[in-house]
């Protein structure tokens, strides 16, 4: 019996050999993967890019494969129809489950370190990223790492490059105390210590910074520079550090200067009272809508055609045997009719939806795009984009999750190639809305760029421009605050003269007289062109208070981004350019068209900005001190506003003598005051204090005022000095 056991359990080792001899022989893989928060595991403002590094440590022998960054956003599983069919959803509507993949190819030397750096758009609230190192289909290795971004909203994280690390320790740590900080609490500063080699090909995946201090030690190429002005110009806060100066010095400075309003901006993001992920594309129009009532009637004469007009005519004719053959040819004519009707609003493959914008400033050409990405089928489908660009994908909505099924959920796929990105979407819904963001910079000479030179009064402004570049730019304007001129088309390879009127208007009349003056006859939808012009006219104000910017559509531009896709792009090209205008003449005599620029809210319920007062009563403070000697203010009312929804000021005007300490009310304030009737109104340091008041039988309880226009005159004593 025993030596039945043995035989037994010999036969057994027998057989389980070449499973021991497999598993011995199986190579271990031996790569780990470390994944961090940058920078350094510090994270600023999380409505931006945030960078995630993938530290891969190599101890075994050389591999290739694939490296796969993959974010998870949770969201409702409720799908709006309706907002499908008629081409409205977005990004920020669509609240599906959705996990993002980015992959990478990676080829690790036996014993290599390398980093992996991806620069990824979480949910407002948290993010949850995981990490899969594969080997063809097979995961060899995985990591995670999770963040709960509301807990970072005191931080604000400055990045210094250049500095000691007396420096760093003297900012780092820093409070800000909430008396200080716009109703924000106390904000304590994080410094992150950056090497020059750290500043990121694009602009955009330095949003996690809430602003950067270069010392005079840093050596930065002129590519870097490239990517900090765009930076700057796209809101960050650039301060630069001379010789002799210590960083804390000079963010003081700037936290006690007028730019301090910037700095909060960017702190309230994390705060959620401020988000802005880039122009909604959903909106874009791609098709016309189907004409119903030319439908209707097809239909209906069918219905009538195909029932009893066939029953009664084969009935009268004694061939009521051919009814359901003469319903059948009917209804494929009829159904043929209304496909060829339907040719011009058909959607049979994926639509992009952009709205792209040129700037031009400090001798840098910056071009972003919104892309919005929509199929009419929820097949998988492939776009193909140009590599040159810096691609991002833009804000969620819901939140990151671990949780997510990811084998059934939507899925976007983003695959670095050398030469191009390939994006795979699959198992979305039809229409559902998918928004990326792609930017590319480069610097330019002085001979490349559109040149405007041009001099203005309170009334006009006169003179050239030059536009070298390939772009034709239409419907061309000049903005002010509340003020706007226009120059028509500036065609590519031209140049030439101008001498145009300054149009006013309140805040309810800017389409208006967009309207009556764009040149909108060969526009597919004008409508959508109005609407497009108004958002960029707000957004450069917002960055133009008191500045001049040159405004256009570029009609001619290319839609090369996308490549070996062949898909309809629909949108817009826009153009920005910050200008000087000289409002000095050479006597002496300056002008400030839109006065009310100079404005700040003593008391009462007002907007200074929009020149807006929603309730009874304010006071405002006009300071002219650099307009030189006052000789002339004209107070006026708009142009162009819309009743409907901002009424122009009716009510009682006063001025603060500074002599008696009293209000005077003016009985006729809509006039020009000169030299003579202003010198009791302005203070020694030129301010002018004035107090609106509504009329009784002024209601403005649902709707805001519009305040006066003002257009002032001044005159330097000594134009030369």
């Amino acid at each position: 019996m025993r030596k039945h056991i043995r035989g037994i359990v010999l036969v057994l080792l027998i057989l389980l050999l070449p499973c021991l001899v497999w598993a011995e022989d199986e190579p271990e893989n031996g790569i780990e993967i470390t994944l961090n928060w940058g920078f350094n595991g510090k994270a600023g403002n999380s409505a931006a890019c945030l960078p995630v590094t993938a530290t891969l440590t190599n101890h075994g022998e050389a591999f290739e494969g694939q490296l796969e960054m993959e974010v998870p956003v949770a969201g409702n599983q409720e799908s709006d129809l309706g907002e499908s069919l008629t081409m409205i959803g977005n990004d920020m509507d669509y609240t599906r489950s959705k996990v993002c993949v980015w992959k990478k190819n990676i080829a690790l030397a036996a014993g290599e370190t390398r980093q992996e750096t991806f620069y990824l758009t979480f949910p407002w609230a948290n993010g949850t990223v995981q990490a899969y190192l594969k080997d063809g289909s097979r995961t060899v290795q995985t990591a995670s790492l999770s963040k709960n971004f509301s807990a970072n909203q005191d931080i604000a994280l400055i990045g210094v490059i250049g500095a000691q690390p007396e420096d760093v320790q003297q900012l780092d740590g820093i409070q800000i105390s909430a008396e200080t900080t716009e109703g924000m609490g106390d904000i304590f500063v994080s410094v992150y210590q950056m090497d020059a080699s750290e500043i990121p090909d694009s602009w955009k995946d330095l949003g996690q910074l809430d602003a950067l201090l270069i010392g005079p030690e840093a050596a930065i190429s002129g590519e870097q520079w490239v990517t900090l002005h765009r930076w700057q110009q796209e809101g960050g806060i650039l301060l630069t550090v001379e010789d002799g100066q210590d960083f804390f010095e000079v963010f003081e400075n700037f936290l006690n200067g007028e730019s301090r309003p910037t700095f909060f901006d960017r702190i309230s993001e994390k705060w959620g009272y401020v988000v802005y992920t880039g122009y909604d594309t959903s909106q874009i129009p791609v098709r016309k809508r189907p004409g119903l009532i030319k439908y209707f009637i097809l239909i209906l004469f069918y219905a009538c055609l195909a029932g009893p007009g066939l029953y009664l005519i084969l009935k009268k004719q004694g061939k009521r045997k051919y009814f359901w053959s003469g319903v059948t040819l009917l209804s494929v004519l009829f159904l043929g009719i209304v496909a060829l009707l339907g040719t011009g609003t058909r959607l049979t493959a994926p639509v992009l939806t952009m709205r792209r914008m040129y700037t031009q400033q400090d001798h840098i050409w910056g071009e972003t795009l919104q892309l919005g990405v929509q199929a009419p089928y929820n097949n998988t489908y492939q776009l193909y984009l140009d590599k040159s660009y810096h691609l991002t994908m833009s804000s969620e909505s819901g939140y990151s999750a671990e949780n997510v099924n990811t084998n059934i959920t939507d899925k976007v796929e983003i695959y670095e190639k050398e030469d191009c990105y390939k994006l795979t979407f699959s198992r979305l819904p039809v229409f559902a809305g998918n928004a990326f963001f792609l930017n590319r910079d480069h610097a330019v000479s002085p001979e490349e760029e559109i040149q405007i030179h041009a001099s203005g009064d309170n009334e006009h402004i006169e003179g050239r421009w030059k536009n070298p570049t390939g772009y034709r730019i239409e419907n061309a304007i000049l903005v002010l605050t509340n003020r706007i001129v226009f120059l028509g088309d500036l065609e590519p390879g031209e140049e030439g003269t101008f001498s145009e009127k300054i149009h006013s208007y309140g805040n309810g009349g800017l389409e208006k007289i967009l309207r009556k003056y764009l040149d909108l006859k060969d526009t597919e939808y004008p409508d959508y062109a109005v609407n497009a012009v108004t958002e960029q006219i707000w957004d450069a104000q917002r960055k133009e208070i008191e500045g001049v910017c040159l405004l256009g559509t570029i009609s001619n531009s290319d839609t090369s981004f996308e490549m070996n896709s062949g898909y309809e792009v629909d949108g817009i090209t826009q153009f920005y350019m910050p200008v000087d205008i000289s409002w000095q003449k050479e006597e002496g005599t300056i002008f400030c068209p839109n006065g009310e620029v100079l404005a700040s809210v003593k008391s009462g319920s007002a907007t200074a900005g929009t020149n807006l007062m929603y309730g009874q009563d304010a006071v405002l403070d006009y300071d002219l001190s650099g307009l030189g000697e006052i000789t002339g203010i004209k107070f006026f009312k708009p142009e162009y506003d819309d009743p409907k929804y901002f009424e122009s000021f009716r009510g009682q005007v006063a001025f603060y003598c500074w002599f008696s300490g009293e209000y005077e009310t003016i009985s006729k304030w809509e006039k020009v005051f000169d030299r003579t009737e202003l010198e009791k109104y302005l203070s020694p340091d030129g301010t002018l204090r004035v107090r609106y008041q509504v009329a009784d039988d002024m209601d403005v309880t649902d709707k805001n005022c519009t305040l006066p226009c003002l257009q002032i005159t001044g005159k330097v004593v000594n134009p030369d000095a």
